[in-house]
């Protein structure tokens, strides 16, 4: 009667697992069993995530790899880090000195008088 008990309740929590992970497409990139081995990775230090969810840039991760924390947000299981503003592409332009231009053609060359 045990054993039966706990294949429902496994049954029930696997399923729920998957209409979660499906809503998400998570499923088209790795399948079910790779995507539990995944999470099953990310460890959170004790007592560090009491009733608030944990947000993706916390220190409180253990050795959590980035593509583990982007599932958590894809599941939304963690907040996410807020993003930077994208940059700029490209080089900076040099900055323009006033200087005098320098004088077109060959140099003239002075000759000495001893």
């Amino acid at each position: 009667m045990g054993k039966e008990f706990v294949n429902l309740v496994s049954t029930i929590i696997t399923f729920r697992l998957l209409k979660a992970v499906s809503k998400t497409n998570l499923l088209d990139k790795m399948s079910f069993g790779d995507l539990i081995d995944d999470l099953g990775t990310a460890w959170g230090l004790t007592d560090s995530f009491n009733s608030e969810k944990p947000q993706s840039s916390d220190d409180k991760w253990v050795h959590t790899l980035d593509c583990v924390i982007d599932e958590l947000e894809k599941l939304d299981l963690s907040i996410p880090a807020p993003k930077p503003a994208p940059k700029k592409r490209g080089r900076k332009p040099k900055p323009k000195e006033d200087k005098p231009k320098r004088p077109k053609g060959h140099p003239k060359k002075i000759l000495s008088t001893p």
